[in-house]
């Protein structure tokens, strides 16, 4: 019997846009959006930082060092995080679930700066019974330990639990670890899976 949602967060509870950071910090630096966007996202210094191996001032100072960014670390934490808007019919659709008694975990690769950008702008993200972070726990999906994390603070067993992602290889390994799971494409579908999964 189901009785709780392990939820993602970027593109199933919230959305987000990594340009719209990297657009406005090349716009004070030495590079273009698309070498701003690959320098952040597409080097081990991103994972780093989603894993807690490296603080924002670190953070910060890579970025400006490597890319000539002439910015103050206020401005930049304040740009590095605004990025997000929060996806109210999956709010609405886990606000329904819960009062029907299901318990939610909130399971999210993330740093330090989103997930605190995101806690202060949505007070949504306190509906969440437990949260597991990347940032805290020091590795990330698809790694197993993140997701029996979930299930530990939960103090429920793997089939108990849907697993929520929208990326499909990480629903899958959730899938390969024993978790009834679902690929999130939106709301409405979701809704239908976990329809299906929860009679």
């Amino acid at each position: 019997m189901i009785k709780a949602i392990i939820s993602d967060l970027g593109k199933v509870v919230v959305d987000y846009d990594h340009h719209k950071s990297t657009r406005l910090l090349s716009q004070k630096s030495a590079l273009t959006e698309k070498e701003m966007h690959n320098f952040i996202y597409m080097s081990k210094m991103d994972t780093r930082f989603d894993t807690g191996r490296l603080s924002p001032k670190e953070l910060y100072e890579h970025v400006r060092k490597g890319t000539g960014l002439r910015m103050s670390f206020a401005e930049f934490k304040r740009v590095f995080a605004d990025i997000f808007t929060l996806k109210k019919d999956t709010a609405a659709l886990y606000t329904s679930l819960k009062k029907k008694g299901f318990r939610f975990c909130l399971l999210s690769n993330t740093n330090v700066l989103h997930y605190e950008w995101c806690k202060r702008t949505f007070p949504f993200l306190a509906f969440f019974d437990n949260t597991v972070l990347s940032y805290k726990t020091g590795v990330m999906k698809p790694h197993p330990r993140i997701y029996m994390e979930a299930v530990n603070k939960l103090g429920l067993k793997k089939e108990e639990c849907v697993y929520v992602d929208d990326f499909p290889e990480l629903a899958e390994a959730a899938h390969l670890l024993g978790f009834p799971a679902v690929h999130f494409r939106n709301a409405g579908q979701l809704k239908k899976e976990l329809n299906r999964l929860l009679k």
